[in-house]
């Protein structure tokens, strides 16, 4: 016998278990689940299409023999997990249907407990569209500006350090939000990945005052939500402010950590081809090739970036400007002791 739960009534000691395939985990999960899944992409498919042909005997039979051979390594993954984290294991589908009825049925008939997760992801995603809104409503955004390569990701960082509060969308999204913002990142997050990242965040905060990097709305291939960018642009607004020479180490430090960065920027540079001159784009990839970095990082800031982000920074009245100051550290402890003596 198991128990179902729904995700509301979840507490922080739960390891969720996503048993669906591959794909769909990578497309959208409950962050910090593990994918243990019954079925390959493959065998998921071939259940489907017996589902579709009206023979729901068939897709059954397969879906017991597929789960069935995988059931062993299943058994010592689940033991594993007990074994290393005193934790509840919860395990969801898509719907809370026969694979996760399956998996947690399975498990406790043998003494491993595992609840299930009631209505699966499905239910999971709409508590997520319905309580982003409301968990928004009660913040107060402060929000970082400044050009490209002023460290304004690595000041929000120091913020959280220092025990403030902040929301990370560029890390919810897994992309820096410009042309370049994939490098040495892999795929950008799907658009529901983003949201539920986005939630659990929130979930953490201890205040209502939250720190925030400026972003346009689009970040990468996905869109920050409509009612958090429109809060943000009511918020309170800092500039940090750098030199070119530290803002070309900050990028360079971001961008080229990572084996193949070069042919990823070279390929990213295409989609510049609309903003920049034939000749300014082979000057630009010319330099990457030959490994002058330094000066490419420059021009690239100030020919495209920098007056890209100036029409957008006038409009905003900051409360705080930070020049020269090339610590995100030190701009962090500025913009804490500002914070604390701050009208709230």
């Amino acid at each position: 016998m198991f128990l179902e739960i729904p995700f509301e009534k979840t507490k922080k000691n739960i390891i969720y278990i996503d048993v669906r395939s591959e794909g769909e985990y990578e497309e959208a999960h409950i962050p910090g689940a593990v994918n243990i899944p019954l079925f390959t992409d493959e065998e998921r498919k071939i259940i489907g299409t017996a589902y579709k042909n009206d023979s729901v005997s068939e897709a059954r039979k397969l879906g017991i023999q597929f789960a069935s051979a995988r059931l062993p390594q299943i058994y010592e993954m689940i033991v594993n997990l007990k074994d290393s984290h005193d934790r509840q294991l919860v395990a969801y589908c898509a719907r809370g249907g026969y694979r996760s009825t399956f998996f947690a049925s399975a498990f406790s008939s043998i003494g491993v407990g595992v609840l299930k997760l009631d209505g699966g992801y499905k239910r999971y995603r709409n508590y997520i569209i319905e309580q982003l809104p409301e968990l928004n409503n009660k913040l107060n955004y402060i929000v970082l500006h400044g050009n490209t390569g002023t460290g304004k990701t690595k000041v929000l960082k120091s913020l959280i350090n220092f025990g403030l509060d902040a929301l990370d969308l560029e890390g919810a999204a897994n992309h820096r939000g410009s042309v370049l913002g994939s490098v040495g990142l892999g795929a950008c997050n799907s658009q529901k990945q983003l949201e539920s990242n986005i939630f659990h965040q929130m979930q953490s905060f201890q205040t209502h005052d939250i720190f925030v990097e400026a972003e346009s709305r689009k970040v990468g291939n996905v869109l920050v939500p409509g009612c958090i960018h429109e809060k943000m642009k009511t918020g309170v607004h800092i500039l940090i402010e750098e030199e070119i020479d530290y803002r070309v180490k900050v990028i360079k430090e971001d961008y080229t950590q990572k084996n193949g960065f070069q042919e990823e920027i070279l390929q990213s540079l295409l989609y510049l081809k609309k903003y920049l001159s034939k000749e300014k784009l082979d000057k630009l990839s010319q330099a990457i090739k030959e490994g002058n970095i330094d000066d490419a990082i420059a021009d690239l800031m100030i020919n495209y970036y920098d007056p890209l982000y100036s029409n957008k920074s006038a409009t905003y009245d900051y409360q705080l400007i930070l020049s020269g100051l090339a610590d995100p550290e030190k701009a962090a402890l500025k913009i804490k002791q500002w914070f604390e003596k701050a009208d709230k």
